[in-house]
């Protein structure tokens, strides 16, 4: 689950080699939008796994009346392309909605 606001940090782990990426996007979407999309310079690579972090700006994008959140990883190397299965959280709702000051 996700909360909407807070800071977190997601880690996908690959059945590969991650390193020699040169094309990466990461989206998130409800239903069958795409809410917020990251590439390869918004994450760390290490080895076979995948890290990225998204801001309070981010989760507050979703919306908690709207889920589940489904997540693909798409990434090349070269001309080579793959996608990742589906994956599916949740956006939690939150008392007051805004970027804390």
């Amino acid at each position: 689950r996700m909360r909407r606001g807070p800071t977190p940090t997601f880690t996908f782990t690959a059945d590969m080699d991650c390193s020699q990426l040169d094309k990466l996007d990461i989206s998130f979407a409800q239903r069958d939008e795409v809410v917020l999309s990251k590439g390869l310079a918004d994450c760390v690579i290490s080895g076979n796994e995948i890290t990225v972090s998204l801001a309070e700006e981010d989760t507050l994008l979703f919306d908690s009346r709207k889920n589940p959140v489904r997540i693909q990883l798409r990434a090349g190397i070269g001309d080579t392309r793959i996608a990742s299965n589906m994956m599916h959280t949740t956006a939690e709702a939150i008392l007051k909605d805004g970027c804390l000051e």
